[in-house]
């Protein structure tokens, strides 16, 4: 690696060459299209599939075009609000907070580099706005890479603590169709949402010492924005999963965006903390929808460390229960009332169950955690009377929350390993008039009692499984600043490491290496390490299954809530009688979430047809479908034909969800082998005739060299498949279907 200095002023340019050996022509050939020149006012950085603009003027260092290689379109069409590239918050002892940024600095106007392999251009700022700061920013491009890379680094030699670090940041982002209602944002927020016309419609954001990555409010490092004209790509590669948030701001016109990537350097609240990114923020462009940004990020993702290696069915570290499971149970009452419960269900369904139960230890749930024990009596009969009729038992504990009620909250010392705000406040949340303590994930004292938790359950009761609530959920908070603990305060990677540390602990100790751990709501960081995430919530007005696409064959998400959340407590019973019942099960199963969560109250007499209804489609994925929420990838399904007419259901949650759906949902998954299954199910009590047109759709092998096979919930499925490549079929009432398409010799 070879560095080239460039110096003007307080600015100083750096261009590394990354030598790659000797090139092959077409390696030439794209190292001609890989190139950082000085253009106008500033530089561009061209790849073979796009093209970026550093603007600097009097005005301020920006950037102000992406485009895409193939196109001319500009993905930052409109006037820029904010002309940075960066933006440092600061705070003293004394005074209001104040921010620096890159605004009415100059980019230098000249660059030296050899045009051999990748490129990255080196920004330096001395003395940023008079103060001991200095910024360096870097700008990387590879012959065969995608994206632009991006770090940046602050040395803080000043009086002032660096409490955050915009970078990098975009302004006058969109609008990108000549309609801007026809512009969509994604957004990594549980299972990933779509906000369409995002400059009008709010973006659900939360507070930094609130929800940032990781937890299910940011739950992946990835979002981006797309309509007719192109679409944008930003990430955050991060390997190790430090604390962050992407954040887009409406401008003030109401007709653009703004982007920006929140980092949050450690020892905030020490003068002179220092910031250095350890990851690569990237940019890219795509042609296409949301499901196009979720292959990208899947590229990326399924390398990580934090991420399974193998696919669910070769991976032995995931547990058989979890792998051969087909209904999940949620029950919640006496020990021997739910044992009863989910004999009943057991026996009715008849397809491999787990229990989940709530309010099996000494007090109601949410009242005196972590002190659990003793359990209700009946508690570990009621468990081994499960276990010997095939149903595993999961029970319900809490990994984030200490009731500082608890005697043990006093005699072991818990106010020393709570999480502290800034200021060294502990942060205080109340449930059932109990007053808890959110605990960070890092302090041992914390991993210990919760590991000996789960020892005393899987040893002493022998459940099979524990539900860790919150690991992964929205109430986490990945920002701690005790200053006590076993990481510095404020930003890094020690909320994600926490919890894996205390999960690893947790295995160690367990008698069963086939024991399952499962949590709630989805966050990527603990994907290898959890068995699985209930994401019972994930069906609002906005949700997509872009987690599923991404993640999909690598972590089981299970589960929905059929019931409401009007007032505090959960109203199961209120899902009952709503005919949205069938559509959100099947949107559940056609986006691959294993079947679930199954109240108790579906064996009451008025809804056999609702429990005939989950049996059919437990039966169908067990014998069609489990292999492909397994091993297969979720991919886009395909458009059918002939359904003109749409349904409107409600989905009862925190609020009444209107849907509009059309009366056949669809999924797909594609195997590594070429196979392709579609799964298709008729929500409605009408007749549904549609057709699909397969030559058209994602197969990769010639329709004259594929064979269809069917299955179905009714014995004689009518399916016609001419030479055209189409397939015409006839679905009765609440009828599923799943067709296989093999290619030929496999």
């Amino acid at each position: 690696m070879e560095y080239y200095r460039v110096a003007r002023s307080h600015l100083l340019i750096f261009v590394i060459m990354f030598l790659i050996g000797s090139a092959s022509s077409a390696d030439m050939n794209l190292e001609t299209k890989c190139n950082i020149e000085t253009y106008q006012d500033g530089f561009r950085l061209t790849s073979p599939y796009l093209v970026l603009y550093l603007s600097g003027s009097q005005d301020g260092s920006y950037i102000s075009q992406i485009s895409q290689r193939s196109g001319s379109e500009n993905l930052l069409p409109s006037a820029p609000e904010h002309k940075y590239l960066w933006r440092l918050h600061l705070e003293g002892e004394t005074g209001s907070p104040i921010s620096i940024s890159s605004e009415d600095l100059k980019l230098a106007s000249n660059i030296e580099h050899r045009s051999h392999g990748g490129k990255c251009l080196q920004l330096i700022w001395d003395r940023v706005k008079n103060l001991a700061i200095s910024v360096e920013a870097s700008f990387c491009v590879s012959p065969n890479d995608p994206l632009i890379r991006m770090r940046l680094s602050v040395q803080n030699d000043s009086a002032f603590t660096l409490a955050q670090v915009d970078f990098p940041m975009l302004s006058g982002i969109g609008p990108l169709s000549d309609d801007p209602s026809q512009d969509y944002l994604i957004w990594p927020k549980g299972t990933g949402e779509l906000i369409p016309n995002p400059y009008q419609n709010p973006i659900p954001h939360e507070g930094r010492e609130l929800h940032p990555y990781p937890s299910s409010i940011q739950s992946m490092q990835v979002t981006g924005l797309y309509g007719t004209r192109g679409g944008l790509y930003i990430a955050a590669y991060d390997p190790d999963c430090w604390s962050k948030y992407l954040r887009f701001e409406p401008s003030l016109t109401g007709r653009s965006l703004d982007f920006y990537l929140e980092n949050y350097p450690q020892n905030i609240g020490s003068p002179g903390n220092d910031y250095q990114m350890h990851y690569d923020a990237v940019i890219g462009t795509f042609s296409g929808d949301w499901w196009v940004a979720a292959q990208m990020y899947r590229d990326w993702a399924l390398t990580q460390n934090w991420c399974r290696s193998l696919n669910l069915i070769d991976d032995p570290s995931l547990s058989p229960h979890v792998r051969d499971v087909v209904l999940w149970f949620v029950l919640q009452s006496k020990p021997t009332v739910m044992e009863k419960q989910a004999l009943q269900m057991q026996e009715y369904f008849g397809v491999p169950s787990i229990a989940h139960l709530y309010d099996w230890h000494k007090s109601p749930v949410t009242h005196t955690d972590p002190d659990y024990f003793p359990a209700k009596k009946g508690f570990e009969e009621a468990v081994r009377n499960l276990k010997q009729a095939g149903i595993e038992v999961m029970p319900y504990i809490n990994v984030r929350m200490w009731d500082t009620n608890t005697p043990s909250f006093i005699e072991e010392e818990a106010y020393a390993g709570a999480l502290r705000t800034t200021g060294s406040t502990i942060p205080t949340r109340s449930y059932n008039a109990h007053t808890f303590v959110t605990m960070c994930s890092s302090v041992p004292l914390w991993q210990e009692k919760m590991a000996s938790v789960c020892e005393t359950l899987t040893k002493e009761y022998g459940v099979g499984g524990v539900y860790l609530d919150q690991l992964s959920g929205p109430s986490t908070t990945p920002l701690c600043f005790a200053r006590g603990h076993p990481h510095p305060p404020g930003g890094g990677n020690y909320w994600a490491r926490g919890y894996l540390e205390m999960v690893e602990i947790i295995k160690r100790r367990m008698p069963d290496k086939n024991c399952f751990f499962t949590s709630e709501y989805f966050a990527e960081p603990y994907i290898a390490h959890v068995d699985g995430f209930l994401v019972w919530s994930c069906f609002t007005e906005y949700a997509i299954p872009f987690a599923q696409a991404v993640f999909s064959g690598r972590t089981i998400f299970w589960g929905r809530f059929f019931g409401t959340f009007f007032g505090e407590q959960p109203q199961p019973h209120l899902d009952r009688t709503d005919e949205g019942f069938y559509s959100k099960f099947a949107d559940m199963m056609c986006n691959g979430i294993q079947l679930g969560w199954i109240y108790a109250w579906i064996m009451e007499d008025d809804v056999a047809e609702k429990r005939e209804f989950i049996r059919n489609m437990a039966r169908l994925y067990e014998t069609g479908l489990k292999d492909a929420y397994l091993s297969g990838q979720l991919i886009k399904a395909p458009d059918l034909v002939g359904l003109d007419r749409t349904v409107e259901v409600i989905w009862p949650m925190y609020k009444n969800e209107n849907k509009q759906l059309f009366p056949v949902l669809t999924g797909a998954w594609q195997f590594e082998d070429s196979r392709i299954k579609l799964l298709a199910i008729n929500v409605t009590t009408d007749n549904q005739r549609f057709e699909i047109d397969i030559a058209r759709w994602p197969p990769t092998a010639p329709w004259s060299q594929m064979s269809v096979q069917v299955q179905s919930t009714n014995t004689n499925p009518k399916v016609l498949h001419p030479k055209s490549g189409k397939l015409t079929l006839e679905l009765d009432p609440r009828q599923a279907i799943v067709i296989t398409l093999t290619p030929e010799g496999h």
